[in-house]
């Protein structure tokens, strides 16, 4: 909610799918990566996430962290 170019796709307030929520999961102490996919909703429609990150067994960093809009765009929120 605190990116504009999604409340203004979206509307102010935003909530998550949980029941729509798909990923995969894998970890061990030295490594692992996770991959996850939930749709959110405001009042004027809906959008994808999808977030992306490697774990190199001292910390989480993650690559990719977009909303693709129902317009078509895509914002990336990894900045």
């Amino acid at each position: 909610q605190s990116s504009p170019e999604i409340t203004d796709a979206l509307g102010t307030t935003i909530e998550s799918d949980i029941f729509g929520f798909q990923g995969n999961y894998n970890a061990t102490p030295a490594d692992g990566d996770a991959d996850y996919r939930f749709v959110i909703r405001g009042p004027n429609g809906t959008a994808n996430v999808r977030f992306l990150a490697d774990y190199d067994g001292g910390a989480w960093n993650y690559s990719t962290f977009d909303v693709s809009l129902p317009n078509g765009e895509t914002i990336s929120l990894a900045d």
